[in-house]
């Protein structure tokens, strides 16, 4: 099912009301790490349900990144999972983006 039809219809302009409150003026970390393409992964370190998909996509749109879900929303994360740190996503995006 397409649970993002559960969120209210303001749900994407309150995530960067959110992202803005949260990052600082002066990035002075993002200054030293750049700009240049990069990648991270979103491990599955907990057993249990993936969920927020949403919200992290928009997370990530807001700061010029993007995800590919490895697994889809709604998928349990075994114990086995879990304890091999199994990724659930790969985030893509400038270097500072990424450390936000």
């Amino acid at each position: 099912p397409a649970l993002a039809s559960l969120l209210p219809p303001h749900w994407k302009e309150e995530v960067g009301r959110w992202f803005a409150q949260d990052i600082p003026k002066w990035d002075v970390g993002g200054f030293v790490v750049g700009d240049e393409p990069h990648h991270a992964m979103l491990l599955g370190k907990a057993a249990g349900v993936l969920a927020g998909v949403p919200f992290a996509d928009q997370v990530f749109r807001e700061a010029g990144c993007t995800a590919t879900w490895l697994v889809p929303e709604g998928h349990f994360i075994t114990a086995d999972e879990a304890a091999a740190k199994a990724p659930v996503a790969r985030v893509e995006g400038p270097t500072r983006a990424l450390l936000v």
